[in-house]
Formats: C-alpha cells, sequence, structure tokens
C-alpha cells in the first residue's frame, strides 16, 4: 500500500523544471504591477507545496474546517511564546513536560488516532515508576546498590535465588528510598543533560540497569503488556519493536541457557498479542530482530542466520532484521558488507527472505556515512535518518525508492543531536518529499510514555497542519511491515477511528 512512487515522482520533477523556468522568468522580470508580483510569488509557494511529502493528501471539508481551527489554536500559541520569550520546542524536553501537559493542544492529541509506532525499544518503553514498583513487590529482586565497578553499575537489577546474590546486590525492598532513587538512576533528567558531554554513555547505562529485569522470564510477558497497554491508551494500534529476543532466565535457569532459546522469547510475545487483541482486536506486534552494531563481524553473521532461522519459522511475526547502538563509535553498517553480502545465499538456505529496517542516521557528522549502505542495501525503512542533511544524492534517491524515515523528534533533542526543535533536519525534510512517521524510540529513559508529546512538540517546531499530521499517522500504517491484508484491515480501523477523532477534535476546537 505503498504511494507509487513513480507518478510522484515525475510530477515532482516536472514541477521542479518548470518552477526553475517560471523562478528564472520572474527574477528576469521588471515588476511594474503589485498583482503580477503576488501571482508570481503564489506561484513559487504553490510549487514548493507540491514537493511536500503530504502532497498527494486532500482533506473533507470537515477536516479543513477543523484543520482552520487547529491553526488558530497553533498561531495564538506560538505568538503567546513569542511574547514570553519561552518557546518550549527549543528547550529540553524534560524543561516543558509540565506545561505541554497542560495544555489543551496536548489534550487534543491525547485523543488522536496514531496508527503505529516503527521504532521502540520496548525495555526502555515502559513507565519506569512502574518497574521500580513490580521490583520492589517481586521476591528475589536485588539490586546493585554501591559504587560502580568493572562488573556492575549501581541500579543494576537481577533476579537470585537467596544467599546467591554477588557482594553488593541487596534486596529492592530493604533498600531505603529505593523507588525514588532507582527512578532517578533511570531518568535522563536535566542535570545530566547539562552536565554529561558523552550522553550515551549514561543512556547505555541505563540498559545496563534494567537488563536483568527486562529478561526475567516471569515477568517478560507483563512487562511487554504494560508498554502495549500505554499505547493503546495513547492511540497506537500497531507496534513494531526492535528487539534481540535472547537472554531470558530464571531462578533456576542463567541468562543465554539452552532452556531458554530466542524462539520462547518470540513465543512470550505472540501470546502477549494474542491477548491484547482479546481486549483491543485491532491491535498487532510484529518483531524486527536487532543486533548491536558494536559486535565483531562474526557476531553479526550469527544473529543475521539466528534470524533467518526464526523468520522461517514465525514469517509474520519476524519481519526484519537491524542493527542498533552509538553510531559515531560503533561499527560502521559498511563494516559489515561481507555479511550483507551473504544475504542472498541465506535466503536460498532458508527459504524466506530478511528486509533490512536499518538504524541509520543518527548522528550530527557528514562523517557518518551509513546511509550510503542503507539505501544501497535496500532498507525496507531507515531509523532515524537525522543526518540526511547532509546528503542532497541520497535525498533523492530515499524519495525515489520510497523508503520512510522512522523520525524520533524528542529522542533527537534529548540525546543532544539537536537543541531546537525548529531546526530538526526532518522539518527540512518533509518539505523536499522524503516520507517520514513518528516514533518515540526509548521513551522511557526520556521520561514520558506514548506519542502525544511527540507530535504536540513538532506541529508547533515545524509549524504543521492537520494534513501533515494526517499523512504522518498514515504513513505508520503504510510503511509498516504489515503483510497487505493485515495492513488494509489496519488501515480500515484507524481510518474509523480518524473519522471519529475530526468529529471530536471540530468540537473541541470551538
Amino acid at each position: 500500500m505503498k504511494t507509487p512512487p513513480y507518478s510522484l515522482l515525475w510530477l515532482c520533477l516536472l514541477s521542479f523544471v518548470l518552477g526553475c523556468a517560471s523562478q528564472k522568468s520572474a527574477l528576469e522580470k521588471s515588476y511594474t504591477q503589485r498583482s503580477e508580483y503576488l501571482e508570481d510569488r503564489n506561484q513559487l509557494i504553490r510549487q514548493d507545496s507540491l514537493m511536500a511529502f503530504d502532497a498527494d493528501l486532500q482533506l473533507s471539508p470537515k477536516e479543513l474546517a477543523v484543520n482552520r481551527k487547529l491553526l488558530t489554536l497553533r498561531d495564538q500559541m506560538i505568538a503567546d511564546y513569542k511574547e514570553a520569550n519561552f518557546f518550549p520546542p527549543a528547550h529540553q524536553f524534560l524543561k516543558s513536560k509540565a506545561h505541554i501537559e497542560s495544555t489543551d493542544l496536548y489534550q487534543l492529541f491525547q485523543q488522536m488516532p496514531k496508527g503505529g509506532m516503527m521504532h521502540l525499544h520496548p525495555s526502555a518503553g515502559i513507565d519506569f515508576k512502574w518497574l521500580v514498583k513490580k521490583a520492589v513487590e517481586m521476591p528475589n529482586c536485588y539490586v546493585y546498590w554501591e559504587e560502580d565497578d568493572e562488573n556492575y553499575t549501581k541500579g543494576q537489577l537481577h533476579f537470585y535465588q537467596q544467599n546467591e546474590a554477588p557482594q553488593g546486590f541487596y534486596p529492592t525492598k530493604e533498600v531505603a528510598h529505593f523507588e525514588q532513587e532507582m527512578y532517578d538512576l533511570l531518568v535522563l533528567d536535566q542535570e545530566v543533560l547539562q552536565d554529561t558531554f558523552d550522553i550515551w554513555e549514561e543512556f547505555e547505562l541505563i540498559f545496563q540497569r534494567i537488563g536483568g529485569f527486562f529478561n526475567y522470564q516471569p515477568i517478560y510477558a507483563e512487562y511487554h503488556e504494560v508498554v502495549f497497554d500505554s499505547l493503546l491508551a495513547d492511540g497506537v494500534q500497531h507496534v513494531e519493536v526492535r528487539n534481540f529476543p535472547g537472554g531470558l532466565y530464571d531462578l533456576e535457569h542463567a541468562p543465554n541457557s539452552d532452556y531458554y532459546p530466542p524462539d520462547s522469547a518470540i513465543q512470550l510475545l505472540k501470546q502477549v498479542e494474542t491477548d491484547i487483541q482479546r481486549r483491543h482486536p485491532q491491535f498487532s506486534l510484529k518483531l524486527i530482530y536487532t543486533s548491536l552494531r558494536f559486535f565483531p563481524e562474526e557476531t553479526i553473521l550469527q544473529h543475521l542466520e539466528d534470524a533467518y532461522r526464526y523468520r522461517q519459522r514465525y514469517p509474520n511475526f519476524i519481519r526484519g532484521f537491524d542493527l542498533v547502538a552509538n553510531e559515531d563509535d560503533g561499527h560502521t553498517t559498511l563494516f559489515f558488507l561481507n555479511n550483507w553480502l551473504k544475504m542472498d545465499s541465506l535466503e536460498k538456505v532458508y527459504g524466506i527472505d530478511m528486509p533490512l529496517y536499518l538504524h541509520d542516521g543518527e548522528s550530527d557528522w557528514h562523517t557518518v556515512r551509513n546511509l550510503y549502505d542503507a539505501v544501497l542495501l535496500n532498507s525496507e525503512r531507515i531509523g532515524h535518518g537525522f543526518n540526511l542533511n547532509h546528503f542532497p544524492t541520497l535525498q533523492e534517491q530515499i524519495k525515489a525508492k520510497d523508503i520512510c524515515l522512522e523520525v524520533c523528534p524528542l529522542s533527537n533533542q534529548i540525546l543532544g543531536y539537536v537543541g531546537d526543535l525548529r531546526v530538526h533536519p526532518a522539518n527540512y525534510l518533509l518539505r523536499r518529499g522524503v516520507q517520514c512517521t513518528i516514533s518515540t524510540d526509548d521513551p522511557a529513559i526520556f521520561g514520558y510514555n506514548g506519542l502525544s508529546y511527540d507530535y504536540w512538540s513538532i506541529l508547533l517546531a515545524w509549524q504543521l497542519d492537520l494534513q501533515a499530521i494526517k499523512k504522518l499517522a498514515m504513513n505508520s500504517l503504510i510503511y509498516s511491515s504489515l503483510p497487505e491484508n493485515e495492513k488494509e484491515k489496519a488501515m480500515a480501523h484507524w481510518e474509523a477511528q480518524w473519522n471519529e477523532f475530526i468529529n471530536y477534535a471540530d468540537e473541541f476546537l470551538q
């Protein structure tokens, strides 16, 4: 159900050529009439609008009426922020979170059907207040509560039999002020963001702290169910998680033992999907099998083969493969070229393809050129694509190939790739016709859940309208990995929900 790229490409190409000719003639003109000048000016604006990512979308009369009200609200908010000399999307999200929640615009977005979440790391998709409370309630839960050493970091959670915990680990229920202090260790706060040069170091420590909790087999299914329920409450009906389905353990079986192969985690996730669908029939879940780019080549090859093996077993659930982690320090995507070149052979061995959903371009540096490989390797979508603005040829290639970017605005801001969301590259790329969808990445670490905060921020920072917001939500299903029959059902449900939302918005925005 992707938008056919060729007709749109030719339309944009023709528009560009005509625009160049029109601009040349306009620049050569010596104007004497105001009306002529304004007509040429409007023509240039129309030509730009034809290049935008949402140019193929038309709003209904009811939607146009809601759009007028939404723009009135948007423009009034921007005017108020200018008068106050404080524009929230230009500052760190955590500084503005409470204010965002107090606004009518946030309440409106909470009611909006958002379609899918294309980029989510589920271990950091939960409300960490739930996690720390659960860590106290569950028996055999221990926490390392001493200074960091070469083996452990303060706040690292794990489950142990009584008297088997390593030195420095204490029962969570016996640690004074555990819930608040543990929560503070898991969420990047303003002080950390201001004082830490390498935010990724702090970021990765959080995953080290929660890994032993997340992968504990007795909690694994419930953990995911809480994540997905929170997304459903925020209007997300379809989720695609990046996850390495290994490392499960319990009190009798160590992580990565034969007792819990990756298959066991996959089955648990499938069962979670089934359980949620009993309450929310529209919910759907897919897994993108994920490894880490700092592993050596041979390890990634083994993980890639595992992904083929399990995709062969669960072709409708495991939809592709990805590499994640800090691109500025980890191996490049090109580093693993030998592995990518073996994919044709692996496809023949296992009798199934392996679409790539590469996590590339999450960098400020133009010397990080992983996006070239994402395009050449025909990645179905691109996770982040933040530094695409450095590569004009790739912008045209991505449009021609109809590749969608999974944009994570607040994640990019909090991790320091952009300070002011007004200058986020996606603001430019959308107007150049690059298809995007909006995701959260690791929201729990950033102190929030759901997509409403991201939509609130970009509506104001990028001065979007209802047409753009609708297209972003639609893209999350159009460019999802759902098989076509499931995609049609998902779109039908979303469209019904969207129409209800428009009726609600029409009343709400009086």
